[in-house]
């Protein structure tokens, strides 16, 4: 697929420098040697021809696979190779036109995005939990660690602990991200659908958590 994506990406150059004759015979060659492995599945490329000249993309493949370029299949079918060309690179301007039609929400969505798997903001996240999970055992980061070391999950240390259980540690990590996610939509950083979701799944992803197997090497 990347060398497909690739060969497409220098017929377009080719074309768009003047070389109409090369970037045809790159694309006719690209979808050739793919066609074996693509079975049915056209490219932009091949949707396109098939639109120019009123033939089905199958039929294109099959024609591809007996070792006919593009521009010859097209002038079998009593079209010119010119209007193969414009028909591929309309195509192409059409599918580039809408994505840059969505860039600027795209782009705007993603800087105001809170990521939760790195950085500070998940630096935060874990300290928040690992706050949480202190504060309901009643354990020093020090007697946690030990635990963790001798192979317990965060469950098990939960169910160990007098007058503690494991729905009580879950309860305590979700009253603390709960509290996080209602800081963030505070603070314009996450709208209330976006809490709402993510808060859906706490229960779910917290028991995951406190019942996985520490890691020999693991210090936290």
């Amino acid at each position: 697929m990347l060398k497909r994506r690739l060969a497409l990406t220098g017929a377009l150059a080719a074309l768009l420098a003047g070389g109409a004759v090369a970037a045809v015979a790159a694309t006719s060659r690209d979808h050739h040697a793919g066609a074996h492995g693509a079975g049915h599945r056209g490219g932009a490329a091949i949707q396109a021809a098939s639109s120019y000249l009123g033939v089905s993309v199958a039929a294109i493949q099959t024609e591809l696979r007996a070792g006919r370029t593009l521009a010859q299949i097209a002038a079998a079918h009593g079209k010119s190779e010119a209007g193969l060309v414009d028909a591929i690179v309309a195509a192409r301007r059409a599918r580039l036109a809408a994505v840059s039609a969505t860039l600027p929400q795209r782009v705007a969505a993603q800087v105001n995005r809170v990521h939760d798997g790195s950085g500070a903001g998940a630096v935060a996240g874990r300290q928040g939990v690992a706050a949480a999970v202190r504060g309901y055992l009643g354990l020093t980061s020090a007697e946690l660690r030990a635990e963790r070391l001798a192979g317990k999950t965060l469950a098990q240390i939960a169910d160990s602990t007098p007058g503690k259980s494991e729905a009580g540690l879950v309860a305590a990590i979700r009253g603390a991200r709960e509290a996080r996610l209602t800081a963030a939509v505070s603070a314009g950083k996450l709208t209330k659908s976006e809490a709402q979701a993510r808060t859906a799944a706490l229960t779910r992803r917290i028991t995951r958590l406190i019942n996985r197997q520490p890691h020999a090497h693991s210090q936290h």
